[in-house]
């Protein structure tokens, strides 16, 4: 592996963990803009499963209409470029990379839409003006 490859794996690795952090903290933000409207849900008979699953889900249509962009996008920068050094991806290959992202992506918002929706319905309306 010459240092050309190595540089290209070390900015790879790089930009697949800003991302990884990225989505973390893209879904917190969310989940603190909605807290408001969480509460009020939860309060009218919304489970706190329930309402974490929807901000999950709101994640996962960005990130899904992200990848499938995003892959025709790359593919024709690929092909603009002209100079190919490698080869293109195979279609299995591609689509195997989009459903690792949306999974990822699925794991990743989780968590923060499961702890922000914990809290306390009447601190949340106590705490915020509508």
């Amino acid at each position: 592996m010459g240092a050309g490859h190595g540089l290209v794996l070390v900015f790879t690795v790089a930009l697949v963990l800003l991302a990884l952090v990225n989505a973390v903290l893209v879904t917190w933000a969310a989940v603190q803009d909605a807290r408001h409207a969480s509460a009020i849900e939860h309060a009218l008979g919304a489970s706190p499963d329930h309402v974490g699953r929807a901000l999950v889900v709101t994640q996962l249509l960005s990130a899904l209409s992200g990848a499938i962009l995003g892959i025709p996008v790359g593919v024709g920068l690929y092909d603009a470029v002209g100079r190919h050094a490698s080869t293109l991806p195979s279609a299995p290959a591609l689509l195997g990379v989009l459903v690792v992202t949306i999974v990822v992506v699925a794991v990743l918002t989780a968590i923060p839409a499961r702890i922000g929706v914990r809290s306390p319905v009447a601190e949340i309306l106590q705490s915020e003006t509508a």
